[in-house]
């Protein structure tokens, strides 16, 4: 598929116009996207910039190695061509970083009894250093305790050490969660 994201400008034939930001990550999630051409400018910036787009991209490529569509810049804003041109190195840059890097063990983990959207949590653990590092989009805190205990569960090395449920492996092990934005967080039992 290809996405064409602009306010005023009809997409070229063969193209899906997408208005908003939000359309074009659902169009994402719902089919393979080839081709993306993006607006900055939609005519009302409450509802995102075809650079948010960019930024959504960025953080997929870089915790779950997603599928980069070839991407053009459409818009007419000087500036902000420069920012979103800016924003396509840096998505190349870090699918470059992933593809570098060895492939880290992912889990699909949903939040149930809320709203919150399935969470892909790749993680390493290092039983040298004692620390266990987690790449997420989100994660609320009961969703951390239930990996914490599926995998103290699932792998022997755990077992080995004696740890019993996530409250153990927090106080025995440094947990660092690490977000799209790059912000990281310690847990602490």
């Amino acid at each position: 598929m290809k996405i064409y994201l602009d306010d005023e400008r009809a997409a070229p034939e063969g193209w899906t116009q997408a208005r908003w930001p939000q359309d074009v990550v659902k169009l994402m999630h719902e089919f393979d996207v080839t081709h993306l051409s993006l607006d900055h400018d939609l005519g009302d910036d409450a509802h995102g910039t075809g650079y948010d787009v960019l930024l959504w991209i960025e953080s997929r490529v870089s915790f779950t190695g997603f599928k980069i569509p070839e991407i053009t810049i459409h818009t007419s804003n000087p500036a902000a061509r420069l920012r979103m041109e800016a924003a396509v190195d840096a998505i190349n840059r870090a699918r470059q970083a992933v593809m570098s890097k060895p492939e880290l063990p992912g889990i699909y983990m949903k939040h149930m009894g809320t709203s919150a959207p399935d969470c892909l949590i790749n993680y390493e653990i290092s039983f040298g250093k004692m620390t266990i590092n987690l790449y997420v989009d989100f994660i609320s805190h009961r969703l951390l305790l239930d990996f914490l205990e599926m995998i103290a569960s699932r792998d022997e090395r755990f077992v080995k050490t004696d740890i019993k449920g996530a409250i153990n492996i927090c106080s025995r092990f440094k947990v660092r969660v690490v977000l799209p934005s790059g912000t990281t967080f310690k847990v602490n039992a």
